[in-house]
């Protein structure tokens, strides 16, 4: 892998960190209890909720009934 790429995903986790540092410190500092920041994967379960519930209930449509087959040959 390329030293760059590393070295991106690490100053990414970084701030990341400090973002979250930061943000609990302003929380404990104002004295609001505030939920934590949802992960990235509760990020995801949370939109796909979403659009879930913004489709429309999908019904299934009764299968129609069998024609009658023509009878072939004798009898």
């Amino acid at each position: 892998m390329h030293p760059l790429v590393l070295w991106s995903i690490a100053s990414h986790d970084l701030s990341e960190r400090e973002q979250v540092s930061a943000l609990e410190r302003a929380q404990r500092d104002s004295g609001i209890a505030q939920p934590r920041p949802l992960t990235r994967d509760e990020r995801w379960v949370a939109a796909i909720h979403r659009w879930a519930s913004a489709e429309p209930a999908q019904t299934v449509a009764p299968a129609p009934a069998p024609a009658a087959a023509p009878r072939l040959g004798c009898a």
